[in-house]
């Protein structure tokens, strides 16, 4: 039996210029970004400052749980249908 190794596929580093290697939650803020639970604003930034709100908290608990809302409406209907928010 012969085996053989082949390299991982490297995640995509994050080209964020507000998230510098030094910023505190950088290691998070690449989890959140690699398994696809949230994107930057923008092409360069993610703004690690700003505001979550809770149509985006539904987003990302949609998204973490393995549903795919397309939209926000979707994210919506999947947290009252989980109990999570009421609307």
């Amino acid at each position: 039996m012969q085996v053989s190794f082949i390299p991982e596929e490297q995640a995509a580093e994050m080209d964020f210029a507000d998230v510098p290697e030094s910023f505190w939650a950088v290691n998070e803020i690449q989890w959140a970004y690699d398994n696809g639970f949230m994107n930057g604003t923008s092409a360069v930034s993610f703004n690690p400052g700003g505001t979550v709100n809770r149509q985006q908290v539904w987003m990302i608990l949609a998204r973490m749980a393995g549903a795919s809302p397309a939209n926000m409406a979707e994210a919506k209907a999947w947290a009252v249908e989980n109990g999570i928010s009421d609307g």
